[in-house]
């Protein structure tokens, strides 16, 4: 039994809060999952995306440091909400609360990221007021308007922006206010993801072995779309673009619980690159896998290819030959460049996030798994890899993790590597290092703009080729008979057709 004395003061305000809105029954993690029970936590923790989605709302406490904190503004027990989130500036008013939440500790916390993203309706208490969101707009209690009557503070620069993203916010709502909950389509929404992904990635956790617990509501939420589900957080749909994935910032320590080839597996942030269906051709990178990988079930021991056949979808971007797959259209329009396609099961609702959105390529609908149980796989993957030793180079500048040139066996320049470490005492220029190919990439160039890869732009040998060909790699270090990710990278396919390639059979742990 706990005692209500004995109950932090959050709880308590939440507790109040509840009954005055009179609603039955209130959530709350460290009273209802059986912290000392394991089959408690297991089921519970496997239940949260369908307990955030179907509350009626989450209470989101975006400031203090613990749970005593409390609710301002609850009557008889906490003090009064007083503080006034806009700055006025002539006949110019500016909401600045985004600005100053997204620097609360609450949003340097693992734990806190999926409640917030997850839920559809949220009620968000910060610095002494309250607001509300939900997927239509954002309502302060200062001012019971629409929100997108009020102009939203911006930003300084591009990096500013890209900051917010990453550490922040997960898009743009109707309103025009910073998103914080996801927009669930029946197509795999990989740029959402990627944006959770890296979100989630650089927030701290007390112990690294929980990420997967702390992230599984959104893998939850994502799953039913994802043909494959995920696989140790990596989307198995486009695999060879998620298990290339780079840290970007400092790189954190191995964290052994998780394999080597998740990012996962390592603390600090981290991200992918982008696949964007919604993108012309001519500004998408398009790759064709070169590896083949298997899963292992633990409990059957029966062997499962990974389903990674994102290609498959990808080829109707770039050519109209073949007949769309069922339920899909493709028509050409004056407005939209190239043919594009519509699903008449995708409904309006599901595009309102995304008013942008012109699929110039049709997409699995609803064709992903219920739920990812990643104690059902070996953390092992078993392959089949065309694989090549190359000769590591000068760095690129300072930066952290440490970025490499790689050269070929006759010292010609062959392209770049990003490594799982911050140290450049963890290399010497000039030795081998063992790489096995992911896919093989085709990008075309930007008129008038920056490349969208460093080497396009700063590597002779490849600043007039139009398009782009490259092998995205991964460099691996063996431990017995178990390979490791070192790093990741990218050849020029010129490059790699000069190397010595073979190829192997390989357990990547």
């Amino acid at each position: 039994m706990v005692h209500w004395e004995a109950l932090p003061a959050t709880v308590k305000d939440a507790i109040i809060l509840t009954e005055k809105l009179e609603i039955q029954f209130l959530w709350v993690d460290r009273l209802c999952i059986v912290q000392d029970d394991d089959d408690s936590i297991q089921q519970n923790i496997a239940s949260m995306a369908s307990i955030y989605i179907n509350s009626y709302f989450t209470i989101v406490v975006a400031e203090g440091t613990d749970a005593d904190n409390g609710l301002r503004g609850i009557e008889g027990t906490s003090g009064p909400r007083s503080y006034d989130p806009y700055y006025q500036f002539e006949d110019l008013k500016f909401c600045i609360w985004e600005e100053k939440e997204k620097r609360s500790t609450f949003h340097t916390r693992a734990w806190t990221f999926q409640e917030r993203a997850v839920s559809r309706r949220c009620i968000v208490f910060f610095q002494k007021t309250v607001k509300w969101e939900c997927q239509v707009e954002v309502l302060f209690e200062h001012e019971l308007w629409n929100a997108t009557q009020t102009k939203q503070l911006t930003v300084e620069s591009d990096r500013d922006i890209n900051s917010m993203m990453k550490t922040f916010m997960f898009g743009t709502g109707k309103d025009g206010f910073p998103r914080h909950n996801i927009s669930i389509t029946p197509w795999p929404d990989v740029l959402q993801f990627r944006k959770l992904w890296s979100g989630f990635s650089g927030r701290a956790l007390s112990h690294q072995e929980d990420s997967l617990r702390a992230f599984s509501a959104i893998l939850s939420t994502f799953s039913p779309s994802f043909p494959g589900g995920f696989l140790y957080a990596i989307p198995e749909f486009i695999f060879d673009t998620a298990i290339t994935w780079r840290h970007c910032g400092r790189v954190g320590p191995r964290v052994s619980a998780f394999p080597s080839w998740s990012w996962l597996g390592w603390e600090g942030a981290s991200e992918m690159d982008g696949w964007d269906p919604t993108a012309r051709a001519k500004l998408r990178t398009f790759s064709q896998p070169l590896a083949r990988w298997r899963k292992r079930n633990l409990k059957s021991d029966l062997v499962e290819d990974i389903n990674n056949s994102y290609y498959k979808w990808d080829e109707f971007a770039v050519s109209t030959i073949d007949e769309p797959p069922q339920g899909w259209k493709r028509t050409t329009s004056s407005r939209i460049e190239g043919s594009h396609y519509h699903n008449d099961s995708i409904r309006r609702k599901d595009l309102d996030h995304y008013a942008q959105y012109s699929f110039y390529q049709p997409l699995p609908i609803e064709s992903g798994s219920s739920s990812p149980d990643n104690t059902l796989w070996d953390p092992l993957l078993s392959g089949t890899v065309q694989a090549a030793k190359m000769t590591i180079g000068e760095a690129l500048g300072q930066s952290q993790p440490v970025e490499l040139y790689l050269y070929d066996g006759s010292g010609q320049w062959a392209g770049i590597m990003v490594t799982c470490f911050n140290d450049p005492q963890e290399y010497t220029e000039g030795d081998e290092c063992f790489v096995i190919a992911i896919c093989k990439a085709t990008r075309r160039r930007v008129e008038g703009q920056g490349q969208p890869y460093e080497e396009m732009s700063t590597r002779g040998e490849v600043e007039l080729e139009d398009p782009y060909e490259f092998i995205r790699v991964l460099w691996v270090e063996w431990d017995g008979n178990i390979a490791y990710r070192r790093g990741t990278g990218r050849i020029w396919a010129k490059a790699w057709e000069r190397q010595q390639v073979r190829e192997i059979s390989i357990v990547l742990g």
